[in-house]
């Protein structure tokens, strides 16, 4: 959290004020104008210093939330790609090539032993 801000100004007395100041009222406002000042600002200032940090903080989150996300898009993306390449080589294997041959093997073999034995 960020330090409170240094204030130099000290507030002046009653009998200072009346010097100057020609009524109580008048003397009553400058007097909460010295706290406004004194207490009040430093303590916005603060807080507001705070508020910056934690939404600096949560900015931070955020983005690494959005990094991480990306990632994970891009992985999934990946094995989406793969996936789809699988399932074509896949697709064109069982209409051509080795594999297609032997399933045609293994059916006939199946039909033959479905005759019984051959005399």
């Amino acid at each position: 959290m960020a330090d409170r801000p240094d204030v130099q100004t000290q507030p002046l007395p009653r009998d200072e004020l009346s010097r100057f100041l020609p009524t109580q009222r008048a003397i009553r406002a400058f007097e909460h104008l010295q706290n406004d000042v004194t207490e009040v600002l430093p303590d916005a200032a603060q807080a507001a210093a705070a508020a910056a940090e934690a939404a600096q903080a949560a900015a931070d989150a955020a983005l690494l939330a959005a990094q991480a996300a990306a990632a994970a898009a891009a992985a999934a993306q990946a094995a989406a790609d793969a996936a789809l390449a699988l399932a074509q080589d896949l697709e064109q294997a069982s209409t051509t090539g080795p594999l297609m041959a032997d399933m045609q093997a293994l059916r006939n073999r199946i039909a033959s032993l479905e005759q019984g034995p051959t005399q």
